[in-house]
């Protein structure tokens, strides 16, 4: 479940405020640090890349030479070298604002607390690593890897895109989304690591990652998102992790109900077996009269019932299975449609 920031005990204004004010408003030294430490991101960073100037002194802001927690970093547009460009970087507190950043590699980087605001990862990879606490606003991801125990964990996700991305694993846990947040065509494959089998995605994996998003769009109440992943999360238990009967329970669930979230389904089934039932009729007495006199049994409100004593005993037997269904397929109907209606209020 979704706990507000200021109620996370892990959350401290206090340390935030002196995390921030030691780089923005407190001594030259600090905004001299920021300063160069931003000239090292524009180069591409890269492992360790702050060791050196930490250890000779160089950086005295920071309090380890992975420290850039509270920095505001922004209006930055950086194409990143291969390699592991911020790996072990902390940037909790941090802000991170009109970013955009190409092919940079985060590997056990810490994000907790930390705000994006209007930044567009494309190509980047995050793994081993989390976020803890963090807003993300107006923020894109195209042709990212999110892999090895990556994890939003208790996050606010205001306008966020996910395009062409890849979940190696559930990694959405007690998040909160708004309906601007989208999720466009999740890739099958690692872009970082596609041959490897070490990154591949189990098949019964997928289900929880939708669970994690559809959770997400039911804490921000936002029901049209949260049913539309509810039914690819049912969708892919019954394809990867159910066998024998409740696989196929499954399969009968998703054609006649849409899992209860697509009355257009149960509808569209109906509609068909009422035709198929009809087809009988419709041979004996025309198309017009054949389709009245099957409505009538359909639909339990007797057209033409005066019909049915000049059907043999065969088509009066039949009358009564379309009546049958008919009625099944009204309280199915009504069912999901209640489900349905009443889950926007």
């Amino acid at each position: 479940m979704y706990t507000p920031l200021h109620l996370l005990p892990q959350y401290s204004q206090k340390e935030k405020d002196r995390l921030f004010d030691r780089w923005q408003h407190g001594t030259r030294q600090g905004a001299k640090d920021r300063k160069a430490i931003i000239e090292k991101i524009k180069e591409g960073g890269g492992e360790d890349f702050l060791q050196y100037d930490y250890e000779s002194g160089h950086l005295s802001t920071m309090e380890h030479q992975w420290d850039l927690r509270g920095m505001w970093i922004g209006n930055l547009d950086v194409t990143f070298p291969q390699g592991d460009n911020f790996e072990t970087i902390d940037f909790s507190y941090a802000v991170i604002q009109d970013c955009t950043f190409r092919s940079a590699a985060f590997p056990n980087c810490s994000f907790s607390f930390t705000i994006f605001r209007n930044c567009t990862f494309i190509d980047c990879g995050f793994a081993y690593m989390g976020m803890y606490g963090a807003s993300l606003e107006n923020t894109k991801f195209v042709g990212c890897d999110f892999v090895e125990r990556f994890a939003f964990s208790n996050c606010t996700l205001s306008g966020v895109v996910y395009e062409n991305c890849y979940f190696q694993q559930p990694i959405f846990h007690d998040c909160k989304f708004d309906e601007s947040t989208r999720f466009e065509n999740l890739a099958p494959i690692s872009q970082w690591f596609p041959e490897s089998q070490g990154y591949k995605r189990q098949k019964n994996d997928l289900a929880e990652v939708y669970k994690g998003i559809k959770d997400a769009y039911i804490e921000g109440r936002v029901t049209k998102q949260s049913r539309q992943f509810f039914f690819l999360e049912k969708q892919a238990v019954t394809r990867h992790n159910r066998k024998g009967m409740e696989k196929i329970g499954g399969y009968f669930l998703e054609a006649v109900a849409g899992y209860g979230v697509r009355p257009q389904s149960t509808f569209l089934l109906m509609l068909f077996s009422f035709l198929l039932l009809s087809i009988p009729f419709m041979l004996m007495f025309g198309s017009l009269q054949g389709l009245l006199f099957g409505a009538g049994a359909f639909l339990t409100i007797g057209i033409r019932t005066e019909l049915l004593d000049t059907l043999p005993a065969v088509l009066q037997a039949w009358y009564l299975i379309e009546t049958f269904f008919g009625l099944c397929f009204m309280a199915l109907l009504i069912t999901v449609l209640a489900r349905y209606w009443f889950e926007e209020r």
